[in-house]
């Protein structure tokens, strides 16, 4: 078995009291109290802030970026129904109006990053099948899905590699390789205004259904879909998400099912295996810009939506993980 002093080239050293600013990753052993420690990022010290504004109030709009400091947000609404052409980026703090879509809709997911992305399918008066890609100054037409829809979750990279999967009126998923999109396999249950969150080959689909609320959660391997845990609370009206796997992703907002119906701030946290409830957002809202939106466990953005009863908002959330000393117990 590997030894602390091979893998840091350090000992644990002993002190009395904690270290008044350790650095990542230092581990120590605090001789009063007799425990180990150590200081870092863990999922559960994770909160919400908030973050620079949209400039104008939209929800159903797409949404993507790698980071909470790099991000783009395109389309949505109002107007209603057919939606808008408008799109902002964001450098970490402020929101900037730049080029317009070519089609304006709303109810679409955006994958990819500030540089390299795409937006697919969504509603324009009806259901469209249009995707366009962006390259950090300009939009352009790129290779309708074969299906069209809204309300449908996806998520991807880059502008040459990305997922749309499932809606309420249509169970299809669609892997786009940069030239075609080509159909594979459905997903075990599918429903519209669900999250979805990861690039095309790993990714987690949860949430949504026929009507708002579902537990349901799968994950994407590139190749099939595979059940697993429950959301430790059932939502739709396509909550907010974000990941770079299906492995760690996040999923926040959202509508609980009747009778409730109510507007949630709860977040959690997909490690694998099981979801974890995690800080609450400040803002309750639906139909936030998606679709996987930052980092996931490390970064996210929840960005505008509709707060209760039916307001569409210019706020923003960013997650993060502060530094945290933690105890280490035996397992």
């Amino acid at each position: 078995m590997a030894e602390y002093i091979g893998i840091k080239g350090s000992t644990i050293q002993s002190f009395s009291s904690d270290p008044p600013a350790p650095i990542e990753g230092q581990v120590w052993y605090n001789s009063t109290s007799n425990v180990l420690k150590g200081f870092g990022q863990f999922i559960s010290s994770g909160v919400w802030a908030s973050g620079g504004a949209l400039n104008s109030a939209k929800a159903y709009a797409a949404g993507f970026s790698p980071t909470t400091s790099l991000a783009v947000q395109a389309g949505g609404s109002p107007p209603v129904p057919v939606g808008t052409d408008t799109c902002e980026t964001y450098d970490g703090s402020t929101w900037t109006e730049v080029n317009a879509i070519n089609t304006a809709r709303r109810s679409l997911p955006g994958v990819g990053t500030q540089t390299s992305g795409l937006i697919i399918a969504g509603y324009a008066g009806g259901d469209v099948a249009n995707v366009e890609s962006w390259n950090g100054t300009c939009w352009a037409e790129e290779t309708a899905v074969t299906t069209a829809r809204r309300q449908a979750p996806g998520f991807g990279a880059s502008s040459t590699s990305a997922l749309l999967t499932a809606s309420t009126a249509q169970v299809n998923t669609e892997v786009w390789n940069g030239s075609t999109w080509t159909e594979v396999v459905d997903p075990n249950s599918g429903r519209g205004q669900a999250a979805g969150s990861g690039i095309a080959t790993s990714g987690m689909y949860a949430g949504g259904g026929p009507t708002p609320g579902w537990l349901n959660a799968e994950t994407w391997d590139g190749t099939s879909w595979t059940t697993v845990a429950n959301l430790l609370t059932g939502r739709g009206e396509e909550p907010g998400s974000a990941g770079v796997s299906g492995t760690d992703a996040l999923i926040f907002g959202g509508r609980t099912p009747a009778p409730s119906w109510a507007d949630v701030t709860f977040t959690e946290y997909f490690d694998g295996t099981s979801w974890t409830e995690l800080a609450d957002m400040a803002y309750a809202r639906i139909v936030p810009a998606r679709s996987g939106m930052g980092a996931g466990s490390t970064g996210a953005l929840a960005v505008g939506g509709i707060t209760p009863p039916a307001t569409e908002i210019t706020a923003v959330e960013e997650w993060s993980l502060p530094g945290a000393t933690k105890t280490f117990t035996a397992s």
